[in-house]
């Protein structure tokens, strides 16, 4: 509720500072964004606390689905205000409508909270140390496999903004106009949607397992491959088929796999390092790639880094497949 009302607030701020302060436009800016950051969290271990744990992987799938749908129609409806009530009256209107956050958070009810507010401290043998339940260091500790996830976390978000925000320049510097490079978001937007409505099945008939993100990263670093030999449209319409269903499927089966590996009372420490890990590779990924790009003036090279990383991701991912990294039942 509280993330929500940031949002709004910030969307609404921004109708009245257009023509003011560039400053009061990076406050309101700052606000909601703020508030997204805490909604990316709340959402998730709100919908771990209202429903079953095995039912979560499905409805999580479901709901990571929908956000495609969102990112297809939003635009569109803000397009339409804009049109209508100009830009200070599109960002009024479109802050209110964020506010239905606020609304939803009034008739989420917890079947059971997921951390109790305590003050007690419970003591597990973990060579020499005494862990605090509510220690932000004490997941890494808990749960041995969490390290290794936050890791192939990192590694996959930062090849996935790298690969989304390049994608359309590396084929328009080969000679493909901009009207027909520009299409290659649609490809990836529908097999992207068509790899997390996978991920629904497989999770509603439970057979997710770590295997796949292991498969799915060495899928997408194949594909690279093929720009490097095949440089017309039909070649970046194949890779963005190829590596947004990859990549559609793999970013919710993180998380996912985070709900797998640890337990109940580190859920929300786990999901909080996973959105903080994930934010860090937006914000490098991007700048890395386009480092790479600048220096070498050459979208290959920048493009070969996303293949080493996907490759990295993928053996990384492999000892998340290993039996004594099974989750830790007790925490407390």
């Amino acid at each position: 509720m509280m993330a929500g009302f940031m949002v709004g607030l910030g969307y609404i701020g921004m109708s009245f500072c257009l023509t003011s302060s560039v400053w009061l436009m990076l406050l309101m800016t700052s606000i909601s964004g703020f508030g997204h950051a805490i909604i990316n969290i709340a959402t998730i271990t709100s919908l771990r606390a209202c429903f079953e744990e095995s039912t979560f992987a499905t409805l999580y799938s479901l709901c990571n689905t929908m956000t495609t749908v969102g990112l297809g129609t939003l635009p569109i409806i803000f397009d339409s205000l804009q049109r209508h009530y100009g830009i200070q009256g599109a960002l009024f209107i479109f802050g209110a409508i964020l506010w239905h956050t606020v609304v939803i958070g009034l008739l989420l009810k917890p079947k059971v909270p997921l951390n109790k507010a305590t003050n007690e401290t419970y003591f597990r043998k973990s060579g020499s140390s005494l862990c605090s339940r509510d220690g932000i260091f004490d997941i890494f500790i808990a749960h041995k496999a969490f390290p290794i996830l936050l890791m192939v976390t990192t590694l996959f978000e930062a090849n996935f903004h790298g690969w989304a925000l390049y994608l359309v320049p590396y084929c328009q510097s080969t000679g493909v106009p901009s009207s027909t490079a520009v299409l290659l978001t649609i490809i990836v937007g529908v097999s992207g949607f068509m790899g997390k409505l996978l991920m629904c099945l497989l999770a509603s008939l439970d057979v997710l397992h770590p295997i796949m993100i292991v498969v799915s990263c060495f899928v997408i670093a194949l594909s690279y491959t093929i720009l490097f030999v095949w440089n017309s449209f039909l070649g970046f319409a194949v890779v963005s088929a190829v590596s947004g269903f990859c990549c559609g499927l793999t970013s919710t089966h993180i998380v996912c796999e985070c709900n797998r590996i640890v337990c109940k009372q580190h859920f929300k420490s786990g999901i909080s390092w996973t959105i903080f890990c994930r934010t860090i590779s937006v914000a490098t990924g991007g700048i890395v790639l386009g480092y790479i790009r600048d220096v070498s003036g050459e979208f290959t090279y920048a493009f070969g880094f996303l293949l080493i990383l996907c490759v990295m991701c993928g053996f990384m991912a492999t000892f998340l497949c290993l039996p004594k990294l099974k989750r830790t039942t007790d925490c407390g």
